[in-house]
């Protein structure tokens, strides 16, 4: 070991040169690695651990003395290596501390004629006089501590900051100069990885950035994630993003997160119009993409960010321009997330109101997927394709907006021309959809434009989440199997086919006697649908009213002149159906409307149905004889 001038000792170890100032009591070893090993590999993971007299340096590793000269080998590998520290107990030390935290440049002098050491730390944070002094307002007393051979590159414990740190987010310009005087590191890091330029701009210190930089402070070093001018963007600081452009940074610098961010992207999320301009005038590309493919322009029309639109579009961000993947565009974002204004601004700026996304989805399904009547409207006033179908349906935008129930923007489809009868793959029309959602103004609007009320669903399929089709049903079908009375009045009153029958003959009437819709019975009723329409195997809607115990249902077809005792193609007569699911409520209405149960009887003989909680004759029985 040898003393260089000023009091300050070289320690050197094969490999490893560590710098301590005198006295260099409990504090860091300031590490450079002159062999194979990386800072990274070392920082951090030594400490001195000093016991001083006015001529020997006793350094300390784990609680052993190190010779003057100690291999690596010796102590071994740097990433395992682990130091030890104690706390100096020093009362004029804590009160030395105390002065300088509260810029007391007296209380400091009388601590310090008590012996306090000047390197004196606190605790767990490792906090020294110098750190605070660099913090407080009272340059005289940072001035005098380094008179006194505090040790200017001394760290706290917990993030690692040097009195430079600790000046860079204060508000004085003459600490921090005075430090730079005694070359302090300008570009060294916390253990955050932030310099003191990265902790001045986070302050938004315009001045002791400025001073900084004139200390060639490097402009673009990343932290573990950000640069500097990421910092002053996202804090909307003006004034600095444009003396960090003035000095060089680089406008496009990417975070080291994994979308790899660039200032641009930060603007346009926080919506700064003003910041979005410095970064353009410094040379900004504004069609750098996010991982994904995310350019500013995507990211403030999803946040509905005006003013940066406005902006960053004047500076020829392309609004055609998709994510990577799924040719999302800006529009398509803007229409998606409901923000009115931006589509509106978009469209001026010539956004193409007819860019597919994947599966050949417009801006316009999604304005009609979404309710959404003024981009709708000012889409179509762009000359946007009314009738454009996506591949994995073929449904338009009248056929979504039919699907949602969105009767607004589906009137304003049908005035710009929308073919109201057009058909899905799976054969169903905007009309089936509005029927079975029981929507009676989309039906009527519907209807008005001339939508076919009797149209049928291509054969065989099966697909809807509220319905499920077998092929061959009208809009009455899905109305009267919801219940939907409004719907349903609607279509009457566009002359519907009453009868006519789905795939497996199922008409109107006998959906709503199977839904138990008693309400809807009666208005197929009152429009002349034949009460004892039958389906295959003769089941009228009586017996299938009866089969579900549905008594409001029978007591309506009764009284619109169904037969009760009508027989299927086995013999089974309504009564019997009741009874053999135990209606004993729908049973005791049809005897009381003159069901014969003898009839019923018969059928039940000639039909093993399996075991029934009771034999279906005991069951007759009780219901002819209460």
């Amino acid at each position: 070991m040898e003393e260089l001038e000023d009091g300050e000792y070289r320690l050197r170890i094969d490999g490893v040169l560590g710098e301590f100032a005198h006295p260099a009591t409990h504090m860091h070893v300031n590490i450079k690695v002159l062999k194979s090993y990386s800072i990274k590999d070392v920082k951090s993971r030594m400490w001195a651990v000093c016991e001083l007299n006015p001529y020997v340096l006793h350094l300390y590793f784990n609680g052993s003395p190190l010779k003057d000269n100690v291999t690596l080998e010796e102590l071994g590998h740097p990433e395992e290596l682990q130091g030890t520290r104690t706390r100096y107990q020093d009362e004029a030390g804590f009160h030395l501390l105390e002065a300088a935290k509260a810029g007391d440049f007296a209380g400091a002098v009388s601590a310090l004629e008590a012996t306090a050491d000047p390197n004196f730390f606190e605790g767990e944070d490792g906090l020294a006089p110098i750190h605070a002094a660099a913090q407080c307002k009272t340059p005289e007393l940072l001035q005098f501590l380094l008179e006194l051979k505090a040790f200017s590159e001394q760290r706290t414990r917990s993030d690692g900051m040097t009195p430079l740190h600790c000046a860079a987010r204060s508000s004085s310009v003459e600490a921090l100069q005075i430090l730079l005087r005694l070359d302090a590191t300008v570009d060294r890091q916390d253990y955050n990885s932030w310099t003191p330029l990265h902790h001045a701009v986070d302050a938004g210190q315009l001045p002791l950035v400025e001073v900084l930089l004139e200390a060639r402070a490097p402009v673009d070093q990343l932290t573990t994630c950000w640069a500097p001018l990421h910092f002053a963007v996202v804090k909307g600081y003006t004034k600095i993003v444009e003396l960090l452009s003035k000095r060089g940074a680089d406008m496009n610098v990417r975070t080291a997160q994994e979308d790899a961010s660039t200032p641009l992207h930060f603007a346009a999320a926080g919506g700064e119009g003003r910041v979005i301009g410095l970064l353009q005038r410094g040379g900004a590309t504004p069609n750098l993409t996010l991982e994904g493919g995310w350019t500013p322009l995507h990211v403030a029309a999803l946040l509905n960010k005006k003013e940066v639109i406005k902006v960053i579009i004047r500076g020829r961000a392309d609004p055609q321009q998709p994510l990577a993947a799924d040719g999302i565009t800006a529009l398509h974002i803007a229409i998606a997330a409901k923000h009115e204004d931006i589509v509106t601004q978009l469209l001026k700026a010539y956004a193409d109101s007819e860019a597919k996304m994947t599966g050949a989805v417009t801006a316009l399904h999604l304005a009609a997927a979404t309710g959404h009547t003024a981009p709708a409207k000012a889409l179509l006033s762009c000359r946007a394709f009314v009738d454009a179908n996506r591949t994995c349906d073929q449904a338009t935008a009248l056929t979504l907006a039919a699907e949602h129930g969105f009767a607004e923007v589906a009137q304003v489809l049908l005035q710009a021309g929308a073919q109201a009868n057009f058909r899905r793959v799976d054969g169903v029309a905007p009309l089936h959809l509005a029927a079975g959602l029981g929507n009676a103004t989309l039906c009527k609007a519907l209807l008005q434009a001339r939508a076919n009320c009797s149209i049928q669903v291509d054969d065989g399929i099966r697909r809807s989440s509220h319905y499920t089709k077998v092929g061959g049903e009208t809009p009455l079908h899905f109305a009267a199997q919801g219940g939907y009375e409004q719907a349903v009045a609607a279509l009457l009153e566009a002359q519907a086919e009453l009868d006519r029958p789905s795939t497996d003959g199922r008409t109107p009437i006998h959906m709503a006697a199977y839904t138990g819709y008693a309400t809807v019975c009666q208005l197929l009723l009152e429009a002349r649908t034949p009460p004892d329409i039958t389906m295959p195997k003769g089941w009228t809607a009586l017996h299938l009213a009866a089969h579900h115990g549905f008594g409001e249902v029978i007591d309506v077809l009764i009284a619109g002149g169904a037969s009760v005792d009508a027989a299927t193609d086995d013999g089974w007569t309504p009564l019997f159906m009741a009874a053999k699911e135990d209606q004993e409520d729908a049973a005791d209405r049809l005897v009381r409307a003159g069901a014969q149960p003898s009839t019923a009887t018969a059928a039940a003989a000639k039909t093993t149905l399996g075991p029934l909680a009771r034999t279906v004759t005991s069951v007759l029985g009780e219901v002819a004889s209460p």
